[in-house]
């Protein structure tokens, strides 16, 4: 179910809705298709469009997906926030590009304010980092790129791979 507002090449959604971000048709390390639907707010360019920026048109046709839901069924933490943000870009004919990152944030009884969330969305919330504990510890996080490169002029035939990791730190 959706519910969204297309507005100048992008669009606003509430939607409960399954995600699969990645470069096969099924399957994903991040956030894959067979994953319950998830309950969320979100903008995103659905149709892949060059952009009109002469810095941005190395990237060619971009797609791009961020989101905030509400995770149902976990018993610690409760209740968490599920923060997805996703790029994919074209920019030759033949290869396409991935990036993407989900940050698990919040719940019951762990601290959901601004701070968190800023220092969640840079990485900085890990044990060990910044005074940060096991019994503290904001969130979880994934993040990772993808590729899809398209061998010859069928559209079936295809070489493509992802790499994801958890809880990045020290930029790495």
């Amino acid at each position: 179910s959706e519910l969204a507002w297309r507005h100048d090449g992008g669009e606003w959604y509430a939607s409960v809705q399954r995600r699969n971000w990645g470069p096969g048709w099924t399957g994903s390390l991040i956030l894959d298709g067979a994953a319950p639907p998830l309950p969320a707010i979100g903008w995103r360019r659905p149709q892949p469009q060059t952009s009109t920026n002469p810095w941005l048109r190395w990237m060619g046709p971009w797609t791009a997906d961020v989101f905030v839901g509400q995770l149902a069924g976990h018993d610690q933490p409760e209740r968490p926030a599920l923060i997805g943000l996703r790029l994919q870009m074209q920019p030759f004919d033949s290869l396409q590009l991935g990036l993407s990152r989900t940050l698990q944030w919040g719940g019951r009884e762990r601290a959901e304010d601004f701070k968190t969330l800023l220092r969640g969305l840079l990485g900085r919330d890990n044990v060990g980092t910044s005074g940060v504990t096991a019994e503290n510890q904001p969130g979880n996080q994934l993040g990772g790129f993808d590729w899809r490169l398209q061998l010859g002029s069928e559209r079936g035939n295809a070489f493509y791979g992802q790499l994801v990791g958890e809880d990045e730190n020290g930029y790495l």
